[in-house]
């Protein structure tokens, strides 16, 4: 009995660090109210910014179990069900490196290829948060450009612009001779045009 009483204030102290974790995360609505996991993973928390789930989502209901998938502008690939290469925080983005490895658009289409890539996940919305710089120049830019206009088709896209609830995830699919108009205004493009911008800029300041 006296073991009991003296566990108690302990189980009291437990439960309450449980419960303001859970608040703290925003995980509540999930572990206690029992919302759609789905839907919570979609939206941005203070420490699950600028989701993925969308696209990861997408590609798991919409593609061949060969298919194998180059994450870019994120780290976490958690909720992909197939095979897929992606960087780690730590660690250079595939993608640049490829470009700046890459002369024209078709050897970046070979590299793709060596690597079974089919589909890209691209997670603007993190590559804007983070801001870092890949160090592309114009001939890179011009490569992807037009490797993404030659073999690459968007077929998933979200996008929530309100800075409190930030995401934009886009799926591309690759393909010799991809169905549908060529890929315009691609926002991966934009942002690493941007980057290219304010380095120069910096540069001449």
């Amino acid at each position: 009995k006296a073991l009991t009483v003296a566990a108690f204030p302990l189980l009291l102290n437990n439960v309450f660090w449980v419960a303001l974790s859970t608040y703290q995360l925003d995980t509540w609505p999930v572990t206690i109210s029992g919302a759609d996991l789905g839907s919570f993973l979609n939206h941005s928390h203070p420490t699950y910014p600028t989701p993925y789930y969308s696209a990861a989502d997408w590609i798991n209901r919409n593609t061949p179990e060969n298919a194998r998938v180059l994450v870019v502008g994120d780290g976490r690939a958690f909720f992909l069900e197939l095979p897929f290469l992606a960087a780690s925080a730590l660690d250079d983005e595939i993608l640049p490196l490829w470009l700046k490895a890459s002369p024209d658009a078709g050897a970046l289409k070979s590299r793709m290829d060596r690597e079974a890539i089919t589909h890209l996940l691209v997670n603007v919305g993190e590559l804007v948060r983070l801001k870092r710089d890949p160090t592309l120049g114009p001939r890179e830019l011009d490569v992807l450009d037009a490797f993404l206009k030659r073999y690459a088709r968007r077929r998933h896209e979200d996008v929530n612009k309100d800075p409190r609830d930030f995401r934009w995830e886009t799926v591309y699919e690759l393909s010799e001779r991809p169905e549908g108009p060529p890929e315009e205004g691609s926002a991966l493009l934009g942002w690493y045009r941007q980057v290219l911008q304010q380095r120069m800029r910096g540069v001449r300041q």
